[in-house]
């Protein structure tokens, strides 16, 4: 597998528009059993016109994976799933490059616990590089500023910066090693 884009912009305290296969699968069968998940961990449910609606009046248990007319996006903050930083760049897959809210996953030896998208242990030093060189009207300052404030900001990045990202599935069985 491989992707060859380039990062046009990044967020500052981002929101997670959760996909839908995650949206039906882990997180409607949690609202079935308690509502209150929603806002514990931060979360805004949005109607088809991208309406932010009451989740309190929302009958959660007529709702499926086959049938769910609604958005989950979980509000900017440090708790959000996604940290403090999220690098945008074209592709069909929807795959973005993040900061994290857990930290402590980086210290796994099992680092395959994601949905797809690639969580960054050094999210900001990437960012700070990004506006040394490709944000002309933003600097370092600017970036410490609105982290500083706890405020959602995008950052056009110019010129864009080429990413190429190759993905190999590989297994160790004692000294040797399988590629799938």
């Amino acid at each position: 597998y491989y992707l060859n884009s380039a990062i046009s912009h990044f967020f500052i305290y981002p929101y997670w528009n959760v996909p839908y296969s995650i949206a039906t699968k882990e997180i409607l069968p949690k609202l079935k059993k308690d509502v209150s998940y929603l806002e514990k961990e931060n979360f805004d449910v949005l109607d088809l016109k991208n309406n932010v609606i009451d989740a309190t009046k929302v009958k959660w248990k007529k709702y499926s994976e086959k049938y769910f007319p609604f958005r989950l996006r979980q509000r900017d903050g440090e708790e959000n799933t996604l940290g403090v930083l999220k690098f945008m760049f074209s592709n069909p897959y929807g795959i973005y490059l993040h900061d994290t809210n857990s930290r402590s996953l980086f210290q796994k030896g099992n680092r395959w616990l994601s949905h797809g998208c690639i969580r960054l242990e050094k999210a900001k030093e990437l960012a700070d590089l990004i506006c040394e060189y490709a944000t002309p009207k933003f600097n370092r300052d600017s970036l410490n500023y609105y982290i500083e404030i706890k405020t959602r900001k995008e950052v056009n990045v110019t010129p864009k910066i080429p990413i190429h990202i190759r993905y190999y599935t590989a297994e160790a069985f004692g000294n040797q090693i399988n590629f799938y």
